[in-house]
């Protein structure tokens, strides 16, 4: 068995491969003389061509081997038992033991890089392996160097922001990486990580119209991953790439830019919401109110719209928050997270009152007065008794815009409790009654205005 032979050609590709892939189990037996005769096989016995013999004859041969390896590693019978012939970790041991070799590690480090990558979504389905598989993936990040695998991440990416098709697998596949990637190792900089989050958010702002909801979600796991790794500030060795680096917060602001045109373009074809007027105009009157209940849709407890909403106010803050230090203002983060707010799936709302206050609160400058006064009339739309949504998660929402625009809190509650029309009126004295039982009941940590209660104490006679 040659591989550079003219013998080779009369064996089919399966045949090629099922020999090769014996071939590679070799490696597993830690045989030294064993493994130099298996590296003279794939290599060529002339060590300075050999990174030219592997691309003409060996690489072909590797791949489809260790194909063959994982097809039969990770396949299932018709009654989705295992048929395996190979532990999970023994498999990824393979292409650490290639790696050993420097010239297939020069020439096959990318197509290892996406094996390694593959098999990390294979974990789960062997949960008494899972501990050994991860453990043995993380050895060949070592291996390959973690900045090679976020670069793989990366491109994946890029392929889809040139047209290829993405599946929800390929974010799973870069999520679980991410999970094992090793936290604190110095070749992993910074501005890599954002690199792969700014793919993401352009993927999703230039595809949003023709991406099925579970992709969206899929992406956006992947980028609270991301942001969840750059948490843990990395060291810098003097002399690599990060110093020549862009710097992250310049990347994190171009993302936050994607994101938010993708955010906004995802409410608008996916989440029906209604205007500030809509909203104020609905307790005007009784009729108002009714006509306006009416057209609300009903929604699922577990949609998949609202959680798509939380995960996306997730990044929004998350972003900000990241880079808040070196940027005054974020108009377009301000003007999504007020959308998503308005919008009549309550839980979606309750998402963008919160991404609101949270951004809202790392601004240096001021928010837009008009802007605040729709997001707390909504926090106090959603804080009436007769409506599920009033709870404790709610009214903590709505102190914490007391806290923040407490003349603002202060008008809107006075205004509805002191209205002309008797139908307004009444709801506002419930909502701040029922607000005050729930700050009471659970005990929480601050109270609503102190004026708003002299108020109600003079309107009892209503």
């Amino acid at each position: 068995f040659q591989i550079n032979g003219d013998r080779l050609s009369h064996f089919s590709a399966e045949q090629v491969s099922t020999v090769a892939a014996s071939v590679l189990k070799v490696l597993l037996r830690k045989d030294m003389s064993l493994n130099k005769r298996v590296y003279l096989l794939l290599a060529g016995e002339d060590e300075s061509s050999a990174i030219s013999f592997l691309e003409k004859y060996s690489k072909r041969v590797i791949l489809g081997a260790l194909h063959r390896i994982s097809s039969r590693t990770f396949a299932l019978d018709g009654v989705g038992s295992k048929i395996t012939d190979l532990a999970p970790a023994k498999l990824i041991k393979i292409l650490a033991a290639l790696l050993d070799k420097p010239a297939i590690e020069s020439c096959m480090s990318t197509e290892i890089a996406d094996l390694c990558m593959s098999y990390t979504t294979q974990s789960a389905s062997f949960p008494s392996m899972k501990v050994e598989i991860d453990h043995t993936v993380v050895q060949v990040i070592l291996q390959l160097g973690p900045a090679l695998v976020i670069d793989r991440m990366e491109d994946i990416i890029k392929r889809g922001i040139a047209g290829e098709s993405l599946a929800s697998d390929d974010f799973l596949m870069i999520t679980c990486s991410l999970h094992l990637l090793p936290k604190s190792h110095p070749d992993v900089p910074d501005y890599r990580l954002p690199g792969v989050i700014l793919s993401c958010m352009l993927y999703l702002k230039e595809n949003c119209a023709s991406l099925s909801p579970s992709v969206i979600r899929s992406a956006l796991e992947t980028c609270i991953h991301c942001l969840g790794v750059l948490e843990n500030p990395k060291p810098h060795l003097k002399g690599t790439d990060a110093d020549q680096s862009p710097k992250v917060e310049n990347v994190l602001m171009e993302s936050l830019q994607s994101f938010c045109a993708f955010f906004k373009l995802w409410l608008d074809q996916s989440v029906e919401g209604a205007s500030a007027e809509d909203w104020r105009e609905c307790e005007s009157s009784e009729k108002h109110f009714n006509a306006f209940c009416s057209k609300l849709p009903r929604f699922e407890d577990d949609d998949m719209i609202a959680r798509t909403a939380t995960a996306s106010c997730v990044i929004l803050c998350g972003i900000v928050a990241r880079i808040s230090q070196h940027h005054e203002e974020f108009p377009l983060a301000s003007d999504v997270a007020c959308q998503c707010a308005l919008a009549l799936h309550p839980k979606v709302a309750v998402s963008g009152i919160r991404a609101f206050l949270e951004v809202s609160c790392l601004l240096r400058g001021k928010a837009r007065p008009g802007m605040v006064n729709d997001v707390v009339h909504r926090a106090l739309y959603l804080i009436h008794p007769s409506f599920y949504t009033a709870s404790h998660q709610t009214a903590e929402l709505y102190l914490g815009l007391q806290k923040r625009f407490p003349e603002t809190c202060r008008v809107e509650l006075a205004r509805g409790m002191l209205s002309s029309s008797f139908f307004t009126r009444m709801r506002y004295l419930q909502k701040f009654s029922c607000l005050w039982q729930l700050v009471h009941e659970h005990r929480l940590a601050s109270e609503p205005d102190e004026s708003c209660l002299f108020i109600m104490l003079d309107t009892l006679n209503d």
